[in-house]
């Protein structure tokens, strides 16, 4: 099927699948920073920390954020709490599952290509904190899986 013209390059559909890469994008690196954090919620300070990197997906999140705040977008829940004297925006995912989905997305599509968080299934195996994604990983692997398990000190785990 043809997209429309928007540029002698680009196509209406090329863009929109730029756009729902880059919210995959937000929503893994959000998820994973969430993990690593052992945050429940995320605010403003920790989106700049997950993709303050990359303007494109800053801009996919303020795009994005509207609908958040509406109450229109499923994946992300919004609430308005009061911290300290002051109002605080806070999102979370609507359900962790949800979380360690998108967590494990980003962390496969980032093996081979970026500094994965983890960069392989026996470091999700060792540390409490990635225990959640450990089937999530499991299943987006191709092919037999090989564990090469390490003893870990208790304190490390």
């Amino acid at each position: 099927r043809d997209g429309v013209k928007i540029s002698p390059q680009h196509t209406f559909e090329d863009q929109e699948s730029m756009h729902c890469q880059n919210l995959l994008s937000v929503l893994g690196r959000l998820a994973v920073h969430m993990l690593s954090k052992k945050i429940l919620e995320f605010q403003a300070h920790d989106l700049l920390e997950a993709c303050g990197d990359r303007p494109d997906l800053m801009n996919t999140w303020s795009n994005v954020e509207p609908v958040v705040r509406g109450g229109h977008f499923s994946l992300v829940a919004f609430s308005r709490e009061g911290e300290r004297g002051r109002v605080v925006n806070k999102y979370s995912f609507t359900h962790k599952l949800i979380q360690h989905y998108m967590a494990s997305c980003h962390i496969i599509a980032s093996w081979g290509h970026a500094e994965p968080p983890i960069k392989e299934v026996e470091e999700a195996l060792m540390y409490s904190k990635w225990h959640p994604i450990v089937l999530f990983l499991a299943e987006q692997l191709r092919g037999p899986i090989s564990l090469r398990l390490k003893t870990v000190p208790a304190s490390m785990a």
